[in-house]
């Protein structure tokens, strides 16, 4: 008969490190297996994860010849916020199926792992600590041209791979949007009659006053001023 040894005490703490570090070595290997979002060119978006109300943020659905609600940041920022309950999987309410045609000052331009270009505009003639209402053009198509004039606005040029990055802006144009509103439920904490997002630590002027609604995605974009 073959005699087993028990475990030493030195042998019984490697088996206990290694099972308390089995977890965090497990998310350490899936995290270095994804690959960073990649963006060959302005268009496209490689290994991007977009999940929350996605269905929702890319509709391809085009606006009507005329838009008659033509308006600016701040009346959107004036909004209050839809209510109800929101979840990553949430269609578009009622609220966010009416068009608008927004006109305002570009203050931010980013890009989001998801591949969205977030942007982020002020009235015209207004500081840039303002009401600032976020605007997102998806990547792929129908957005490749919107995309292509957003670049020319900003310093950074594709290719590149980023989990999320804030460009430099060159130009700070005039712009004037058309799409759909898209309440961003997830920057409420929870208050879906919100329309400010939470203020981060040492925010700049751009962050200080940024509403939930948004113009997303945007179907149309004009240059209106540099």
């Amino acid at each position: 008969m073959k005699h087993v040894q028990a475990p030493t005490q030195r042998a019984r703490m490697t088996l206990q490190i290694r099972a308390l570090l089995a977890p965090a070595l497990l998310w350490a290997s899936l995290t270095l297996a994804q690959e960073p979002p990649t963006f060959p060119d302005t268009c496209t978006c490689e290994h991007c994860h977009g999940e929350y109300r996605w269905q929702g943020k890319t509709v391809t659905t085009e606006p009507p010849a005329s838009v008659p609600d033509h308006l600016k940041p701040s009346e959107v920022g004036a909004w209050t916020g839809p209510g109800g309950t929101f979840h990553k999987d949430t269609p578009r309410v009622p609220e966010e199926l009416r068009w608008y045609q927004v006109t305002g000052r570009v203050t931010l331009v980013k890009i989001e792992p998801d591949g969205d270009l977030h942007i982020q505009l002020v009235d015209e003639g207004a500081a840039d600590d303002s009401v600032n209402l976020v605007v997102e053009v998806p990547a792929g198509e129908p957005w490749c041209n919107i995309r292509e004039t957003v670049f020319g606005w900003v310093t950074s040029k594709p290719p590149f791979s980023t989990n999320g990055k804030k460009f430099h802006i060159a130009a700070s144009p005039v712009v004037t949007v058309t799409g759909m509103a898209f309440y961003d439920a997830t920057h409420g904490q929870g208050d879906s009659s919100a329309n400010r997002r939470h203020v981060p630590a040492n925010a700049t002027p751009m962050t200080q006053h940024v509403a939930i609604w948004e113009i997303h995605p945007v179907m149309r974009l004009t240059v209106d001023s540099q």
